[in-house]
């Protein structure tokens, strides 16, 4: 359906990975790696998706992705790992590297099962491209295993 080469992997935390070199906000606020959340009305719990950008940065495909979830009852989290770290894409320079990415989706994955209406056993990953990569990485038990991330219940 999309051009963009998609990987999704569903992770379940028990407890979190390395801190991501960018805060992590409370609320999804411009310029910040929180982008913005789609919720579905009711109060849930709903599974949730966190959504990761091309090397390209945040585009509109992936804004319509999380309507796309938000319409089919999950909750949506879109982070923008680029903009806060001063850059628009990192395709030809790979200035945010991926586990700079992949830290960002553990602190968004974590603040998702802080969240009253979002079914912190049903959490997932959605990527785009780069993103695709990113999510590949954190759902590998090799790379979780190599001391990056701790305390981790599990992938399925």
């Amino acid at each position: 359906m999309r051009r963009a080469l998609v990987a999704t992997g569903v992770v379940l935390l028990a407890g979190g990975c390395a801190g991501a070199a960018v805060p992590f906000p409370a609320e999804p606020r411009p310029g910040s790696v929180y982008h913005s959340l789609q919720k579905p009305d009711g109060e849930g719990p709903f599974p949730a998706v966190v959504l990761l950008h091309t090397c390209g940065g945040l585009q509109q495909h992936v804004l319509e992705w999380a309507q796309r979830l938000r319409a089919h009852e999950y909750v949506a989290l879109v982070l923008d790992s680029f903009t806060p770290r001063g850059e628009k894409s990192v395709c030809v320079n790979w200035r945010v590297s991926l586990d700079e990415v992949v830290a960002d989706a553990f602190a968004a994955l974590e603040h998702l099962r802080t969240l009253p209406f979002v079914d912190g056993q049903r959490i997932g990953v959605m990527g785009f491209s780069y993103g695709a990569m990113a999510t590949l990485r954190l759902t590998s038990a090799s790379y979780r295993g190599s001391a990056r991330c701790e305390g981790l219940a599990g992938v399925s």
